[in-house]
């Protein structure tokens, strides 16, 4: 009786043991991360001329690639797309990577001098769902 109720006891711990499987935890998805931290100005005071980035601090989490997309204001009534020669605001956001990023140039020439809200919109696509992320600047233009 004690030898077929410890078989008994044996067999629920194997079968429990092998067909719920032994892979352990799992461990769970870090979220990714996408902030624009500030705008760069690189020129404002040449000809009524501006040069903007976009600057970025990034976590992709993920196994592939993140791309950027995205918009610049340039607190004049004009809006455009930030793009490079490949379609995208600046450099693709490397898999299972965090830091710092920058945005490809958006250039503008202004018709007066004057202090203009510089808005930058941006859009990073990652494997787990888009996150978007909104910066604003003023910026004065002025002739040297």
């Amino acid at each position: 009786m004690k030898k077929i109720i410890f078989l008994a006891i044996l067999v629920c711990f194997c079968f429990g043991f092998f067909a719920c499987g032994s892979s352990g935890p799992t461990t769970p998805q870090l979220p990714d991360k996408f902030q624009i931290t500030d705008i760069k100005v690189y020129m404002a005071s040449v000809f009524y001329w501006g040069d903007f980035t976009a600057i970025a601090s990034y976590a992709n989490n993920d196994d592939q690639d993140a791309i950027v997309t995205g918009t610049i204001d340039f607190g004049d009534g004009t809006v455009r797309d930030l793009k490079d020669n490949q379609g995208y605001a600046g450099p693709v956001l490397p898999k299972n990577s965090s830091g710092s990023w920058e945005s490809t140039h958006g250039m503008h020439d202004y018709a007066a001098k004057g202090v203009y809200k510089v808005k930058v919109q941006l859009i990073a696509q990652f494997k787990q769902g888009p996150i978007s992320s909104t910066f604003e600047k003023d910026v004065e233009i002025k002739i040297k």
